[in-house]
């Protein structure tokens, strides 16, 4: 008897029933079995183990592995990384096509360029962990106001004058590239200045050590380490000379390396100091004697 059959009779059940009851049994001993076997016959749901459902699942991970990789590739803003905390006499910011006057306690951003006139100096704090001040004459370009995912440093070039730079050594990310047109300097945790004229470019350590690297990138070796009291003076015409730095320029260095760790440790508890103005800052001078060079 095929099911077909079979389902036909189990209409006709209570009749059986009494007109032949060992059929109506056998019937209804039938129709027990399948029930139990109901559960173990019915086919399981394919498609979580088909080949077309492997591959979408292939598919979907590909696609959110690219766009986690493009999100954490892509540049972003990083609000409070950069900021202008001294502005005196004649400073400019040039950024997006732009050039305007600066403003104390502005945010900055990566590419923004700075440029100090000859009666003005300005001040900039990445994060809480570096501060600059840029000298009158001078101009530099922030490159990078974060380290990023690869490990690469904090990184300024600084095109033409006078930088004087501290940073917190106590900080994780105490590490800062600072390249000119004839070198680039890798320092960590350290107080130094760097000067970049037409023919030359003047390295001077007050504390720490900064290397001299043999290429444009953190990941150069190191030429040379220049340690504290040294001076490194690198000319354009590709001679090097090595001096013990003048002591007037490490004392104003010291006065500036605890301005400095004063603003940073401000800025670490929460409590930065007021920013200055023009009207009110005292009048600038340079850290770098004339014969700094030696």
């Amino acid at each position: 008897m095929d099911d077909r059959e079979f389902r036909k009779k189990l209409h006709t059940l209570p009749t059986l029933q009494d007109e032949n009851p060992a059929f109506a049994e056998r019937l209804k001993a039938r129709l027990s079995r399948l029930t139990q076997e109901a559960p173990a016959r019915r086919p399981a749901p394919r498609f979580f183990s088909s080949p077309l459902f492997r591959t979408c699942a292939v598919a979907a991970g590909i696609a959110v592995a690219a766009v986690t990789t493009a999100l954490l590739l892509a540049p972003r803003p990083a609000p409070g990384s950069a900021y202008l905390t001294r502005a005196v006499g004649e400073v400019t910011l040039t950024g997006a096509g732009n050039t305007r006057p600066a403003s104390p306690a502005g945010q900055l951003t990566a590419g923004t360029t700075i440029r100090v006139g000859s009666d003005g100096e300005s001040e900039l704090r990445l994060k809480n962990t570096v501060l600059v001040r840029l000298e009158r004459n001078s101009s530099l370009i922030l490159e990078r106001i974060d380290p990023d995912m690869f490990g690469r440093p904090y990184q300024i070039r600084l095109t033409t004058g006078t930088a004087a730079f501290q940073l917190d050594a106590s900080r994780p990310d105490s590490r800062l590239l600072v390249l000119t047109p004839e070198a680039a300097f890798l320092a960590e945790g350290t107080t130094f200045l760097v000067t970049s004229r037409v023919t030359e470019t003047i390295l001077i350590v007050e504390q720490g050590k900064v290397a001299w690297l043999s290429g444009p990138t953190a990941a150069e070796p190191a030429r040379e380490k220049i340690g504290a009291g040294e001076s490194l003076a690198i000319r354009a015409d590709g001679t090097v000379h090595r001096n013990p730095a003048p002591t007037d320029a490490r004392e104003k260095l010291r006065s500036f390396r605890d301005h400095a760790l004063s603003v940073l440790a401000s800025v670490s508890l929460g409590t930065p100091p007021e920013t200055e103005s023009a009207e009110t800052a005292a009048p600038p001078g340079s850290v770098l004697p004339a014969d700094a060079s030696g």
